[in-house]
């Protein structure tokens, strides 16, 4: 069964923290391939790829409704 990433934020957010592994599964893959992109090296991207889902998770309750 798949969640949108809506609940998959919601759960993550109501502290089910293994939502937000489902949130970096379905984007790791782009996210470590822009970072390969920039950066241009396999553990540069890797770092930052870790980075970048690290930050999501601290800021995910500062997140804001489109809608």
């Amino acid at each position: 069964m798949t969640h949108s990433d809506e609940h998959l934020v919601a759960l993550t957010l109501a502290g089910q923290q293994r939502a937000f592994g489902h949130l970096v599964q379905k984007y790791e893959t782009a996210v470590y391939a822009i970072a390969y992109r920039w950066s241009g090296n396999v553990v540069d991207a890797q770092d930052l790829a870790q980075e970048c889902f690290t930050r999501a998770f601290e800021q995910l309750s500062q997140l804001q409704d489109p809608g």
